[in-house]
């Protein structure tokens, strides 16, 4: 289990962990972790350089032919530097609800910077939700570009057969875990 950042309303470690789980908490750099070729990258939760909610660790995983980057927290643009330390990869996991995290439109960008076929939004606003996000709407405004697929459970298994053609660009959205 790779932990991003320590935020209370992120980290179920406690919830989801069994004692056999091994926590990798907020590791730069690059290890092994079973068959994944995993790189930490620390990078600012906000567009301040860190200076008002801290930093993250963005992770880009490997295993099996494909690559994944899960952005964490991220709250601004990636730099050129920071995607050619994270890119290209085939998935990107971003958030996209504004406010503590990207503008749709910047998440958007940085999955394109980053090379991704496929970005699954993530960090959005949901019924019931009493934090000030953006709704997946306000991203499929600004995806003029992506193929919009909507999976029907919460999780999903892509190889490097299941990913589109190198040109052609998915959003996938995932069913939220709880409705």
């Amino acid at each position: 289990m790779l932990v991003t950042h320590e935020h209370y309303d992120h980290n179920a470690v406690g919830v989801v962990a069994s004692p056999e789980t091994v926590v990798v908490r907020e590791r730069v750099g690059v290890f092994n972790l079973g068959p994944f070729r995993v790189k930490g990258v620390r990078l600012p939760h906000d567009e301040f350089g860190g200076r008002i909610r801290g930093f993250v660790i963005a992770y880009r995983i490997e295993a099996g032919g494909v690559s994944l980057v899960h952005l964490s927290d991220l709250g601004r643009r990636l730099e050129e530097a920071e995607a050619r330390e994270l890119g290209p990869t085939d998935i990107v996991l971003a958030p996209v609800g504004g406010v503590y995290t990207l503008h749709p439109r910047a998440a958007l960008e940085t999955a394109e910077l980053l090379g991704a076929r496929v970005l699954v939004p993530m960090h959005y606003w949901l019924p019931g939700m009493q934090l000030p996000l953006e709704p997946l709407d306000e991203v499929l405004r600004f995806a003029k570009k992506w193929r919009v697929v909507r999976h029907t459970e919460s999780w999903i298994e892509l190889g490097p057969e299941e990913l589109p053609p190198q040109e052609e660009r998915v959003l996938l959205i995932l069913k939220p875990p709880r409705g």
